[in-house]
């Protein structure tokens, strides 16, 4: 009977995360199409592989010199594409319907390691924390990085109790579900691995002792096995690749990129770290690191302290690499300070309650009101930012302003419709937004074509042919107030005219479909 209690009680730490996947829920019942413009790109990749089987390089999209290099690591759209080809159910519906399960999967595993750190109280509080942050719209979208998430304080903790137990069996699967990560999602991996080894040389530093490297060596291990045996296997198959990548660098081969450096800086200042962080997580976290250190606690529970602040602290410096010179998107390294930061908010938060439990307010305990207090306002909090319309709306800052880019918009959704029906498969096209092209060949799989060139009139019929582009589309939302410019490229693929676009449009091209958005045009053969 004991044990069972016991059992049951454990269960508790559960509780944060089902309010997770509610608050996800809310999202994904209330909107048609799964969150974010990039799931439109993973779902696109993920049709790519079930099509033409695994490819570094993307057949449905060129650029002016080839095809386009696929840039992401594989993991997430075969296991997209596998569900797909299991239960026949559309892609971005597959996605949609992993919203609340990821952020169910995010809460879970902080809450679990907050549980294995500080104990049941303190990780149920670190699951709720997550929740009081403004970073919720974050956590529920259905992207590598989020699957990466779940893995990433499951890692570190297993790493942790290596070093406190006599076996390497922990240290060698933190470092397996290092390689997971290298599949899923490149930019998580590296930080993980920047979290670990910062860890383990301040903690070889406070313990004056180097034997803490073995375990980092048995950390490293299956990764290094693992690259030596993908080296091997790509030296046997096609020596011409290891050459390419020792000359160009294996982005430019590849074509794999990370997620949170950019072309150009995206720096935050202190005031939106705390605002996206949040007030409670900010402060619990700061109470629990002030009774790590202040407290007569055992050794190992100021230790732990020191790996989440560690690893607080390695990936704000990293948010701010900016300062080193290197561009950064910083907005996308918060949700890794989020993590750590939850669970020693989480210990804070039990610090807290423990001191109120002995005061009462009109006969109930201090600390039971704050705990409620905190959990109540994290639920409302989530729920709040989970039914707030802007969660599934996303747009593209440019020069020349902003435009949304998610969900699809209706003019997209008919442009995706006519080419459905109407399109040749075998002829490509070129369209002055991206961004729609994209959500074009996910939604229809035609063919695109980054050659914007040929929407302002610079290429020749011949050479179009050639390039086998059958059709230009021109967004008439893409404007801007005329200096001596007509046209104007931003990054991104984004073609903005100062002038009627029909102006533009080169007579070997009819115009065969308009909407309220986009202008078609079909590019005649040269008899015509």
């Amino acid at each position: 009977m004991f044990n069972h209690k016991i059992v049951n009680k454990n269960l508790l730490i559960i509780i944060p995360s089902i309010i997770a996947f509610f608050i996800g829920l809310i999202p994904t019942l209330q909107y048609g199409w799964p969150l974010s413009w990039d799931i439109i790109h993973h779902v696109h990749i993920a049709e790519v592989y079930a099509q033409y089987g695994f490819t570094l390089t993307d057949p449905l999209i060129s650029l002016q010199n080839g095809p386009q290099k696929i840039g992401y690591v594989p993991l997430f759209h075969l296991f997209i594409a596998a569900i797909g080809y299991i239960t026949k159910i559309n892609y971005f519906q597959i996605a949609r319907c992993l919203q609340p399960l990821i952020a169910a999967g995010i809460v879970f595993s902080v809450s679990y390691v907050g549980y294995k750190f500080y104990g049941l109280t303190a990780g149920i509080s670190a699951g709720f924390i997550i929740l009081s942050s403004n970073l919720v719209n974050r956590i529920v979208l259905p992207i590598p990085e989020n699957i990466a998430l779940i893995i990433f304080p499951i890692a570190v903790y297993l790493f942790y109790i290596s070093l406190k137990k006599d076996t390497y069996k922990y240290a060698l699967i933190s470092g397996l579900m290092f390689i997971l990560m290298v599949s899923i999602h490149q930019s998580a991996a590296f930080l993980l691995f920047l979290t670990i080894t910062s860890f383990i040389i301040v903690k070889s530093i406070l313990s004056r002792d180097i034997c803490v490297f073995k375990k980092y060596i048995a950390w490293i291990l299956p990764p290094v096995c693992a690259a030596v045996i993908a080296l091997t296997a790509v030296l046997i198959l096609d020596t011409s690749i290891i050459h390419n990548i020792l000359q160009n660098g294996i982005g430019a081969v590849t074509g794999y990129k990370d997620s949170i450096s950019y072309n150009y800086n995206q720096p935050l200042d202190l005031i939106r770290y705390v605002w996206q962080l949040g007030i409670i997580a900010l402060l619990f976290a700061l109470i629990g690191a002030v009774a790590s250190y202040k407290l007569d606690l055992p050794k190992a529970v100021k230790d732990k302290s020191v790996l989440l602040i560690v690893w607080i602290v390695v990936m704000f410096i990293f948010s701010k690499i900016n300062w080193f010179g290197l561009n950064m998107i910083s907005y996308r390294v918060l949700i890794y300070i989020l993590l750590p930061l939850s669970i020693l908010g989480g210990f804070g938060l039990y610090q807290t309650y423990k001191w109120g439990k002995q005061k009462k307010i009109s006969n109930l305990p201090v600390g039971h009101l704050i705990l409620g207090i905190i959990f109540l306002f994290a639920t409302l909090n989530g729920v709040l930012i989970a039914s707030n319309p802007k969660i599934a709306n996303f747009g593209a800052q440019t020069e020349l302003g902003n435009i949304s880019i998610a969900p699809p918009s209706v003019s997209e959704i008919d442009l995706a419709s006519w080419f459905s029906k109407n399109g040749d498969k075998n002829k490509r096209v070129v369209i002055s937004n991206y961004y729609s092209g994209m959500f074009l060949v996910a939604d229809t799989g035609q063919p695109l074509s980054r050659y914007n060139r040929v929407l302002i009139g610079k290429v020749n019929q011949s050479t179009i042919i050639k390039k086998d582009i059958g059709y230009l589309v021109y967004d008439k939302r893409l404007k801007f107030s005329s200096g001596n410019k007509t046209y104007r490229a931003e990054p991104g693929g984004l073609l903005y005219f100062s002038r009627d676009i029909r102006q533009f449009i080169p007579k070997y091209a009819k115009i065969v479909y308009e909407n309220n958005d986009f202008i078609v045009c079909k590019v005649q053969s040269a008899k015509t």
